[in-house]
């Protein structure tokens, strides 16, 4: 019973980062996007490192294919897919430019390796992140242990590479990059929380009031997000988003089974789905600016949205709510409607399974 209140509890906290994520894609009022900014990814890969299973440290194998399956395979899927729609899609104005068939070519090799995808796919590189760093931090994990010291040896590496890389010291190569070592970083955060159970302390309020203080530093002084940190922010950043993060586990750790907790949840299970339409669904908003003369025809390719960068510095332009709720809405309704033909044809095959066919 324990198992599955803390699996709520963290698909819930999933669900509200995920809802964080597309308005801070909306062009959001400045203040607010850099809040979001300040922890709703490290809280991806936190819990996400918190979820780690230490049976996987003697089944690697198993551990591959499952993280082949649950996000190789949907990277490389929908980057072919969108890039093989990439000149319709531009032929309909949502792209300023098209492919060559070279290009393409090109580009589906690196859809392939995770080295690249669509821009309607921008949020994809969570996806590269999350496998380096549940990767790397497996094999870490079985060389050198699951102890308090191994972990905090861990995590100090993993920022001090990030730091290294942002001075300039070690070249980005490939995979070998800053991003990549932060979201390290920030898992075997989530497997010390989940070793020393710090979801489970008994003093609550003083983790809260420094996860409410670490927002409005985040907020108003780091001003970064985990992609664009400096060397001089990737400590404070990890600091600021780690003891947000935190906050978040003990109070939604303590919540009971609410209405607006259900549908935290239910949001938090369909992140995947969230994650792969909502560019795509902000373009429909865009199309009725359009078609009521807001803007000209030639602001369908903006993106995220129409001049993303001055709607986020003006606060009183407010198409950023509808902007969050049609990428909310739009990519819940097709991932419910993905689920129920699936439903739909499991219960074809099992009324007429093909072995029964002569």
């Amino acid at each position: 019973m324990q198992q599955t209140t803390r699996n709520l509890a963290l698909d819930a906290i999933k669900g509200l980062c995920i809802i964080l994520m597309v308005v801070g894609h909306s062009g959001a009022p400045y203040a607010l996007e850099k809040m979001i900014s300040s922890f709703h990814m490290p809280a991806f890969f936190i819990i996400s490192g918190f979820l780690f299973k230490e049976k996987y440290m003697t089944e690697v194998w198993v551990f591959i294919k499952r993280k082949m399956k649950t996000i190789w395979w949907p990277y490389v899927f929908w980057t072919i897919i969108f890039l093989l729609l990439h000149n319709f899609f531009a032929d309909l104005g949502l792209y300023d430019s098209h492919y060559t068939p070279g290009e393409t070519a090109a580009r589906a090799v690196k859809g392939v390796t995770m080295r690249q995808t669509e821009q309607l796919l921008g949020g994809f590189w969570f996806l590269t992140a999350l496998l380096f760093a549940s990767t790397v931090s497996l094999l870490y994990y079985k060389f050198c242990g699951l102890t308090r010291g191994s972990l905090l040896a861990g995590i100090a590496g993993a920022l001090a590479i990030t730091e290294c890389i942002k001075l300039n010291l070690i070249p980005e190569i490939a995979y070998f990059n800053a991003i990549n070592f932060q979201a390290t970083a920030f898992f075997m955060t989530g497997t010390l929380f989940m070793r020393e159970n710090f979801h489970t302390i008994s003093r609550r309020a003083p983790v809260v009031i420094a996860a409410l203080l670490c927002i409005t530093v985040g907020t108003f002084w780091l001003q970064r997000a985990m992609t664009n940190v400096t060397a001089a922010t990737v400590v404070p950043y990890y600091i600021t988003a780690t003891l947000i993060t935190w906050g978040l586990i003990v109070v939604f750790w303590k919540l009971q089974s609410t209405t607006p907790m259900r549908y935290l949840v239910k949001i938090g299970s369909r992140t995947l789905d969230i994650l792969i339409f909502h560019f795509i669904s902000f373009k429909l908003l865009t199309l009725v600016r359009i078609a009521i003369g807001e803007s000209e025809f030639e602001r369908l390719a903006d993106f995220p949205v129409i001049n993303f960068k001055g709607v986020a510095l003006n606060p009183t332009d407010f198409f950023w709510i509808g902007y969050s709720i049609i990428g909310l809405a739009i990519p819940l309704l097709l991932s419910r409607l993905k689920d129920s033909g699936k439903r739909a044809i499991k219960a074809r095959h099992e009324r007429f399974p093909t072995d029964l066919i002569p």
